[in-house]
């Protein structure tokens, strides 16, 4: 008798979370043995009025039993939030983080003890521009591109002083029609910047006379949009925007020749590997983010600043002159350093060649805007926010 009642009172209590309160009371069936008829009778009267009291005391419950188990434990679960936002649990032990993790603070501490910040204020204002997912690799690219930019680097002096038959003002003329090329054909900026480096590359390792210098650059700029681009202009494209100066069959005998030359190593670090991530490192604002762009495609331009920096420094110092020109507060940041391994000490001299190339520009353009050059055209449209006529500011020496 008393097993079936505890199984009846289990039974209630699923009616109940299930939500089947008002289904009518279900009598008993008990199968025992009979006894004296009148004690049979007064047992099964005793049970039914003990199932008819625990059914009650389930289907009606009382106001200090109205609450179930389910928002029991969700008002559990919400006192336990309220207590972890009101008491500030202490940051795991380093010893407890991932490998990655660990990797990442140790490079923040050894970069900030080679820089010009306090240790505290350096860990506290550096900030991730990559995910922890991403932040690994990324360190690992950028680790490559720091190796090799001094591989491709220019450091011949191809370019002799009194040389006529190439000289830096030709060099000029070159890259900023590859630039209008690139205008034109709506070539991608890293194209573009892997064009201007196979140019140098080519007149470094082989001699190029004056009349073939416009072939020699179709030629460069057809091979790195076949690297970088998924459509590429075709050669009748280049044939047509170099006026059919030269012929198709030309221009495949020059891609040939240049090819050659590099030795089939078309792949190399340029100033737009390290410009992209500086942007995003240092640059808040779209101006500022067009004008580094801006100034590092017109410092492509000058051959004495590509001799002199690296592609790091170069775009560093774009950077640091885009945060001058548009006023900002803190010109030099703990993320621009961990990102750039530069102090402001470092590339301020880079800077101030990049300040006198852009207050030239600036005055051409302010005295006689037909005679600017292709790149200040170009960034003139309202999708660059005409950087080019943002008021040169010299930096702070």
């Amino acid at each position: 008798m008393v097993v079936e009642v505890e199984r009846k009172r289990k039974r209630g209590a699923l009616e109940d979370i299930s939500n089947m309160q008002g289904r009518p009371t279900l009598r008993m069936n008990t199968r025992m043995k009979t006894e004296a008829g009148d004690h049979s009778a007064r047992v099964k009267v005793e049970a039914r009025i003990k199932v008819a009291d625990v059914e009650t005391q389930s289907t009606q419950p009382s106001q200090e039993m109205s609450c179930h188990p389910v928002p029991a434990k969700k008002m559990k679960l919400e006192h336990d939030s309220k207590l972890r936002r009101s008491q500030r649990l202490p940051s795991p032990p380093v010893e407890e983080l991932p490998h990655h993790e660990r990797q990442r603070l140790f490079d923040i501490k050894m970069s900030a003890s080679n820089s010009e910040f306090e240790l505290n204020d350096y860990m506290d204002q550096v900030t991730m521009i990559d995910s922890k997912v991403d932040d690994a690799l990324a360190r690992e690219i950028d680790a490559y591109h720091r190796k090799h930019e001094e591989k491709y680097r220019l450091v011949t002096n191809y370019i002799q002083e009194g040389s006529r038959e190439l000289t830096a003002r030709m060099r000029m003329i070159l890259m900023d029609w590859l630039v209008e090329v690139g205008e034109e054909y709506k070539i991608s900026p890293k194209a573009l910047h892997l064009a201007i480096s196979l140019v140098d590359r080519c007149l470094a390792a082989m001699t190029i006379p004056r009349g073939e210098l416009q072939l020699m650059g179709c030629a460069c700029m057809m091979t790195a949009c076949k690297y970088e681009e998924v459509q590429c202009p075709t050669i009748e494209d280049f044939v047509y925007i170099s006026d059919h100066t030269y012929t198709g069959e030309r221009m495949l005998e020059m891609e040939s020749k240049v090819l050659e030359a590099l030795e089939f190593r078309i792949s190399s670090t340029h100033v737009y590997h390290f410009l992209e991530r500086f942007v995003l490192a240092g640059c808040t604002t779209d101006v500022q983010n067009h004008f580094a762009h801006y100034i590092t495609e017109l410092a492509l331009l000058d051959y004495v600043i590509v001799q002199s920096y690296a592609p790091s420094v170069i775009a560093a110092a774009a950077v640091y002159l885009s945060r001058v020109v548009t006023n900002e507060q803190n010109v030099w940041t703990p993320t621009l350093h961990y990102y750039t391994k530069y102090n402001a000490v470092q590339v301020l001299d880079c800077v101030k060649l990049l300040h006198k190339a852009h207050a030239q520009e600036y005055d051409v353009l302010q005295t006689d805007a037909n005679k600017t050059k292709a790149i200040t055209d170009k960034y003139m449209s309202r999708k660059h926010f005409r950087v080019c006529k943002l008021a040169p500011l010299a930096p702070a020496a």
